[in-house]
């Protein structure tokens, strides 16, 4: 039985990597059924409006990141009231997400697990134990995870945004994370056009 991140991946027609190592493999519900789920399934109508397109990339950018419709949609509001462009500043939010920021540390992970580790108490923020999955990340700031995770962590190779010690005890935010340098699953300019209606 497929799990419910599974069908998410499934629905988008893409892969959102909601299970960690897992959707690298051959056991990748996308791979093993590249169709929507549901009861019509293969058979499903493709045809796509203009704003159906702008739901499905707002709809993958909120599961790319596991965040709830209400906390997705406050991150728009405080992104557009900011000045400059309003997708760079959603999505450089999006991507200085503590729990984001964990899964790209920690090889092979989902958000989901990265979340567990935070709550845990497994993380510290500037030396203080943070267990907020939300909590955005500012340049300077400095991240500590525990023994326990750091053998995963030497194995990933970094963003550019962040920077390390040679143990990889200690990870700094050195700069605010480039469009250029990250891909994601969407296209966040649809994302702004879906919310700006």
């Amino acid at each position: 039985m497929l799990v419910t991140a599974c069908k998410q991946c499934r629905r988008e027609g893409e892969k959102l990597f909601l299970k960690g190592d897992r959707c690298i493999g051959q056991k990748c519900a996308v791979i093993r059924k590249p169709y929507v789920p549901g009861f019509l399934g293969a058979k499903a109508n493709a045809r796509i409006s203009d704003y159906g397109k702008q739901l499905r990339e707002k709809q993958k950018a909120r599961r790319y990141y596991q965040i709830a419709e209400k906390q997705f949609s406050n991150y728009y509001n405080a992104s557009s009231k900011k000045e400059g462009n309003t997708s760079e500043i959603l999505w450089q939010t999006l991507e200085l997400r503590l729990d984001n920021t964990i899964r790209k540390l920690v090889g092979g992970i989902s958000v989901r697990s990265a979340r567990q580790i935070i709550s845990h108490g497994w993380t510290k923020v500037n030396g203080k134990k943070v267990s907020i999955p939300s909590y955005v990340l500012k340049t300077g700031d400095e991240i500590t995870i525990s023994q326990k995770n750091l053998k995963m962590a030497a194995k990933q190779s970094l963003p550019k945004w962040l920077t390390a010690d040679a143990k990889m005890e200690k990870i700094k935010v050195t700069a605010i994370p480039d469009m250029k340098d990250v891909e994601v699953p969407f296209n966040i300019s649809l994302v702004i056009e879906y919310y700006s209606k």
